[in-house]
């Protein structure tokens, strides 16, 4: 398997359908039109028409023809907030289904650009996330038995990645429906009722992930991960809710290959209270983890 090819900047725009500056003023998850198998991703809105810096022929054409315009991207993927001025260069996925579905130029770092940082937003896997090599992959599977929580909570998945991704830049995250053609590479979320305790007399855990029995040592990303019901959670800090994605972050740690920290703030220290905001890692963390997978 190779990594992505780098490519230029102006090498990105030379070979987009469009290139596109303007305000993201929307977002929502949804199936990405024509993306087998099922996809849930991210559609990016532009705020009224943006501007058309450059665009082939066709492109052209799709610009023109459509009232409203925007892009897909892998939930996680892009690090961007809606009401933010990006550059962004498109092309279309070609799919037998024909519906006109644009996405970031794949492979490329540089297809969305912040315009006030000229800063590149996105994490550079594009359609080639495939061609990494599976032990630094995840894929995150919609449990049909919690297909509805698991889509309210998708766009956090990706950002509790990010938080262990900000150590080392050789992990990715990826979302998908169904498994691949390798089924030992995923990780598994399902909403329960109740998880019992590690010990008898002790509070049920907030999550908790389990390694199968036949789970090679090099299987780091073959996981299953259990979220309990009965705990408040909160997208955000919060005085009367757990913090959903320090929480789950705290599990992709365990997946990684990571152990509790002794220290409080660290975000694998053991215990989480409601609060006080954890999500961050510690320098002993950030170093275990380049140790791992290198930077």
């Amino acid at each position: 398997m190779s990594w992505p090819q780098a490519y230029s900047v102006n090498q990105v725009e030379d070979e987009s359908a469009l290139v596109l500056e303007g305000r993201l003023a929307h977002s929502y998850q949804d199936v990405i039109p024509g993306v087998q198998p099922r996809v849930i991703g991210t559609h990016w809105l532009f705020e009224r028409s943006p501007t058309l810096v450059r665009s082939s022929l066709i492109g052209k054409a799709i610009f023109d023809a459509l009232p409203g315009i925007g892009f897909w991207t892998f939930p996680g993927d892009l690090s961007v907030h809606c009401g933010a001025e990006v550059r962004a260069s498109l092309v279309r996925h070609e799919n037998p289904e024909g519906y006109v579905t644009l996405m970031p130029f794949p492979c490329s770092s540089h297809a969305v650009v912040s315009l006030d940082k000229r800063q590149p937003l996105l994490y550079g896997v594009g359609h080639a996330v495939t061609d990494l090599p599976l032990s630094f992959l995840f894929a995150l599977y919609l449990d049909p038995g919690s297909e509805d929580e698991i889509v309210q909570w998708l766009g956090y998945f990706g950002d509790a990645y990010a938080i262990l991704r900000s150590a080392t830049n050789r992990l990715s995250f990826h979302s998908v429906a169904t498994l691949p053609p390798h089924p030992s590479t995923h990780y598994r979320p399902v909403f329960v009722n109740s998880i019992p305790p590690n010990t008898a007399g002790a509070a049920e855990p907030l999550m908790r992930t389990f390694f199968p029995p036949d789970r090679a040592p090099n299987e780091r990303d073959k996981l299953a991960l259990w979220v309990n019901r009965r705990y408040p959670w909160s997208a955000s800090p919060s005085a009367t809710r757990y913090d959903f994605i320090a929480v789950l972050a705290h599990e992709i740690g365990h997946a990684l290959g990571l152990d509790h920290e002794a220290g409080s703030t660290c975000l694998m220290y053991e215990n989480f209270v409601m609060g006080p905001e954890r999500r961050s890692l510690c320098t002993s963390e950030a170093d275990k983890l380049r140790a791992m997978y290198g930077t």
